[in-house]
């Protein structure tokens, strides 16, 4: 078994400091478009038709997946 060169530990602590600045950078994003989501949705159950949409999209989803249970062959699921 052969040590490999210092420059080849070189890279690898370069690639190290590059990939923590991209995570940085991911992280950053995510966090600044999931702000912007917050205020969106916010602003959208401000007003009553938004509750009204948002309310309405629930009861819908809950009456498919009753209908599914009913309906359904999976007995874990019957």
């Amino acid at each position: 078994m052969s040590f490999r060169r210092s420059a080849s530990i070189e890279n690898i602590a370069r690639h190290a400091k590059n990939t923590s600045y991209i995570t940085k950078e991911i992280t950053k994003d995510i966090l600044i478009r999931t702000s912007n989501f917050s205020i969106f949705f916010s602003l959208f159950l401000a007003n009553s038709k938004g509750k009204d949409k948002l309310l309405s999209l629930f009861q819908y989803l809950f009456q498919f997946l009753c209908a599914c249970g009913k309906n359904s062959n999976i007995p874990e699921y019957a």
